[in-house]
Parts: structure tokens; sequence; C-alpha cells
């Protein structure tokens, strides 16, 4: 279903306007969830909200843009947009200021003015001129015809980024595999780490936690190397980062054993996170390189 475009106040800081729509309903619906969450973290810090708040805000935003720019990138890859890889150099520079002022808060750094109105004119001219590009190219060659395949993989997309109450297909599109729990049981394991370090909860075998063929993924991912998927480049991507992931837990609970709280703290802030969030991406990615294979 489509969602409306968000509503706004003279107090948030991103006002959604009519020349702000592509025409194209599933990357506006997108563009409309982006400035519900700027708008969102804006009034967070203005009322002074608790740090984890503020920092689910902004580990929602770096998420969902992600999924956003990677949901742009295979329209346009699908329909041979020329300008991709420029348009990969601007997502780029947008999703590294939002990691950087994420990484500062959790340093007990505060989230600056500037980088709120840098993400607020970073968007508004990003879609009403470079969006308004591949938009333009891909209506003239469709020739009015509808997305097609497109909205059900925009509907993935966003359903794995956002609890939206969308259902998926039992496998997501790519056989035998559970998408949503791939990404929930990694994201778990930060959680189980946190507790860990913390002296909570069970006791952890790093020999068992560097086993990358133990967990639901893993063991779809030895499962299906062999077919044709194995060759995508992007499974390739998502099997060695599923290896380095299952690495990095196995050393953090090494280093907690062996005294190195710090170290090991370390490891799960600086290293395991964000392969957490590379994994969820990749999933995501071999999703659009399987549609565009294999069912378009």
């Amino acid at each position: 279903m489509r969602r409306s475009p968000p509503k706004t106040s003279t107090s948030d800081l991103v006002l959604w306007s009519s020349d702000l729509s592509l025409g194209l309903e599933e990357v506006d619906d997108q563009h409309h969830y982006l400035i519900e969450r700027i708008n969102l973290l804006w009034h967070a810090l203005l009322e002074q909200r608790e740090r984890e708040v503020v920092q689910a805000i902004i580990e929602d935003l770096y998420s969902y843009t992600q999924t956003h720019f990677i949901a742009e990138e295979v329209l346009m890859r699908s329909f041979d947009y020329p300008h991709l890889e420029q348009h990969q150099a601007y997502h780029r520079k947008f999703v590294e200021h939002i990691r950087h002022a994420a990484d500062e808060y959790m340093d007990g750094k505060p989230i600056s003015m500037e980088l709120l109105h840098f993400l607020n004119d970073w968007l508004q001219k990003h879609i009403k001129v470079t969006d308004r590009d591949y938009a333009n190219y891909i209506d003239r060659k469709r020739h009015g015809r509808l997305l097609g395949g497109f909205k059900s993989l925009f509907k993935v997309f966003n359903s794995i980024a956002k609890d939206d109450q969308v259902e998926l297909p039992a496998d997501g599109g790519l056989h035998g595999l559970d998408m949503r729990h791939a990404i929930d049981v990694h994201v778990t394991w930060l959680k189980r780490l946190e507790h860990y370090l913390a002296g909570e909860g069970e006791s952890l075998d790093p020999l068992e936690v560097a086993r990358d063929d133990r967990c639901m993924l893993g063991n779809w991912i030895y499962t299906r190397a062999a077919e044709g998927m194995g060759q995508l480049d992007e499974f390739k991507h998502l099997r060695q980062h599923h290896v380095t992931f299952h690495e990095c837990a196995a050393a953090i609970v090494r280093e907690q054993q062996l005294g190195h709280g710090v170290t090991a703290h370390g490891l799960l802030k600086r290293r395991l996170r964000p392969l957490s969030n590379t994994i969820r991406f990749d999933i995501i990615q071999l999703y659009g390189a399987y549609q565009r294979k294999f069912q378009r």
C-alpha cells in the first residue's frame, strides 16, 4: 500500500513539497520515510531525549538510508542508467556522514546541528536534481509502463528495512532462505555479545562461535554455493562477510576471556556492528541480483 506524504509542520527540519515527488511511487514512498526519520531525529535533539532514543533513531536512519540507496541502484542498473557510478558516489558520501555521526555519538559526542542541516540540504538537492535526472531517464525508457516486478522488489526492501506489516514470500524469493530471520539472527548476535561482555547470560566457546556453517544463513550459503546462485558476485560478497562476521565474533569472545575487555568492546563496536549491517545489505543486494538474473 502506498504511503501518504509525510505530515510535516513548520517546526520540522525537512518539509515535503510536491516538487520532491519523482513520479515513481515506490521511490517517493521511501523518500517519505527518510524525511520522517530526519525530522524525528531533529525533534529528539531539540527535546533533549535520552541518548538511547537518539541512538536508535540514528541507527534506523543509517540502515534505512542504505536500503533505499540499494533499491535505487538496483532500479537504475536494470534500466541501464548511464550515470550510475556517479550516483553511487553521492550515496556513499551521504551514508558516511550518518555513520560518522552515529560512531561519534556512541563515543559520547553530541550530534551537531550542522549535520542535520547537511542532511536536509543534501536530501532536498539530491532528490530535486540528481534523482530527478534518473527518474526522467527511466520514465522515457518505460514509456508510461508500470515498473512491474519492481513493485514487489521495493516491497521486500521496505519489509526488511522496517516493520511495515508487509507479508514476504516464505523464502523471500531466494529458495530456502528466510531473509528476515537471517538478518534478525545476526542482529541478535550483537545483543548476545553485549550481554556476554557485561558478564551476563550464556557462556560462549570461541571455537563454536567461529563456525560460520552452524547458523541458518551459513547452512543456506554452503548448500547454495555449488548452484547457479553461487556464481553471483553478490553471493560471494555475502559468503565472505558472513565468514568474517563469525571470525570477529569469536575474536571478541577470546579477547574477553583473556581479560582484554577494552579490546573486546572495541571489536564489537568498530568491526562487528558494521559487519552486521553489511550482511543485512548483502542479503538485500543478493535479492535484487537474483530478481534481475532469474526472475525477469
